[in-house]
């Protein structure tokens, strides 16, 4: 058994619900975990952003809950069915994880878009690829397409019987087609064609509008008092 290094931050204020201060917990920097510990610290509700991984760790609050898709239990409702038919002539090719201009014009696109003015949308190029990969993960980007033209890309790592969502961005003239949505189903079928268990979709937190989407993909599993446990459709998750 490997004893892996924590760290705890302090308070500032949450990135998802304002009023409210957030804590992380991190593995420490100097402590690069190789992909097999990255799949069991995955499984103990962390997520990764860039090199770092971290959970959140908040004093009374446990609204961020991890929520992971069970492949071969899911099945689309009729609202994501219809997002995959107006998305015919939508495709999506895996490609390795590198810079790519046209990606990052992509990105700079949404991030002015969504989060005008944010951090984010001030990333350099180094720093972008940074923030979307890490040296010790098995990354692939999905690029999303359009009539054969790369509109989005969503950022996936491969795990032990498992796939994550790390991060999707598009072109904001495609809003209207639901790609967020589409890339996850289109990562659910990918990982069914790879034998893979899970599609890890990161932090439910049913208050944020921006987050609280997540539990819509039926069954599901949480990741409540350090299990996971599974939800069917239309049942509430309980803390």
């Amino acid at each position: 058994m490997i004893d892996i290094p924590l760290i705890m931050d302090r308070e500032h204020p949450c990135s998802y619900q304002v009023k409210k201060q957030a804590r992380l917990l991190y593995v420490h920097p100097e402590f690069p975990p190789i992909n097999n510990l990255y799949t069991h610290l995955i499984s103990q509700g962390f997520r990764r952003s860039g090199q770092q991984l971290y959970r959140p760790h908040c004093d009374n609050c446990q609204d961020c809950i991890p929520l992971r898709v069970p492949v071969n239990l899911f099945k689309p409702s009729k609202s994501q069915r219809r997002i995959l038919k107006i998305n015919t002539n939508t495709t999506t090719r895996l490609t390795p994880a590198t810079f790519n201009e046209h990606h990052f014009e992509i990105f700079t696109h949404y991030q002015n878009n969504r989060h005008s003015g944010g951090e984010m949308s001030q990333l350099s190029r180094d720093d972008y690829l940074n923030f979307l990969t890490g040296p010790w993960c098995d990354t692939l980007f999905m690029e999303i397409l359009i009539n054969d033209s790369i509109v989005g890309v969503t950022v996936i790592d491969q795990l032990d019987q498992a796939l994550s969502a790390v991060y999707t961005f598009y072109h904001p003239d495609y809003s209207h087609l639901s790609l967020g949505h589409f890339a996850i189903l289109k990562m659910i079928h990918h990982a069914s064609l790879k034998n893979q268990k899970w599609v890890y979709l990161g932090f439910w937190i049913e208050p944020c509008q921006n987050m609280a989407y997540k539990i819509n993909y039926r069954p599901t599993e949480a990741f409540i008092k350090d299990q996971w446990s599974l939800f069917e459709k239309n049942q509430s998750i309980i803390r």
